[in-house]
């Protein structure tokens, strides 16, 4: 049985975040819901006084764009978040030799190496994504970055209705292109933003609209089920991200 440890409720139709440990039995026959913003699921508490911690559990399915908290949890393993800061993960991600980039481990007892070893670092865009998307909004990443402050998606999107500034990852669907400008819609489950890449390579925008599905006049059709949307992580500036490298850009798969 899947069960989850943060749902949404809504308050003055703003979502909020809520974790099960929180709850209390005035919550018990709260109407509770998926936070992926848009996706159909609604959520129950459970155990609130059980043998086992609270949780959540679903009573409808999700819907298919959402990325759930547990599927997320299934992706990653053993995240050590420590080291983590957005500019690190912006600077390893433009290098041109971020394909070679390995975590050093100190040379210090075969023990210790292999401590170190079994930890992973937030230093790639997939591994980055799934383990946002795995946390509530409001959870600490270090004590100076949350989830929401890098974590452009649906269940941010009441945060960030204007402009995006900084460095960010954006959940978007990919709209259309001209030149070397691909834009992109947000929120995913209800576009009302268009943002724009402006790719700094040909070669690298070649290499993603590859991945994109088009009708035999070469436009891009809608992605299909396994390539809902695309990830972009750079630095933003209001409406505007360059890409200088591919790996700005994720696909995520379900």
């Amino acid at each position: 049985m899947a069960t989850y440890s943060y749902a949404i409720k809504y308050k003055n139709g703003i979502p909020v975040s809520v974790e099960a440990k929180n709850c209390t039995y005035a919550d018990l026959n709260t109407k509770f819901h998926c936070p992926t913003i848009g996706c159909t699921a609604i959520l129950k508490l459970c155990s609130l006084n059980g043998h086992y911690p609270p949780y959540f559990k679903k009573t409808t399915n999700h819907s298919d764009f959402c990325f759930s908290e547990n599927y997320c949890k299934s992706k990653i393993k053993d995240i050590d978040p420590s080291t983590f800061t957005p500019e690190k993960l912006y600077n390893i991600t433009v290098s041109e030799h971020s394909n070679n980039f390995k975590k050093t481990v100190p040379n210090n007892s075969h023990k210790t190496k292999n401590k170190k070893q079994s930890k992973q670092e937030l230093n790639k865009i997939s591994t980055t994504f799934y383990y946002l998307k795995s946390k509530s909004i409001n959870f600490p990443i270090t004590s100076n970055v949350k989830v929401k402050d890098i974590l452009v998606d649906t269940r941010t999107s009441h945060i960030y209705s204007k402009v995006v500034f900084g460095f960010k990852m954006l959940e978007a669907k990919i709209l259309y292109y001209k030149g070397n400008i691909l834009t992109v819609g947000y929120p995913i489950n209800n576009i009302k933003f268009r943002y724009h890449l402006k790719f700094n390579s040909l070669n690298d925008l070649n290499f993603i609209l590859n991945k994109c599905p088009k009708d035999s006049n070469n436009k891009l059709l809608s992605f299909s089920k396994n390539k809902t949307f695309i990830v972009v992580y750079g630095k933003w500036n209001n409406f505007t991200c360059e890409i200088f490298n591919k790996k700005q850009i994720f696909f995520p798969k379900k």
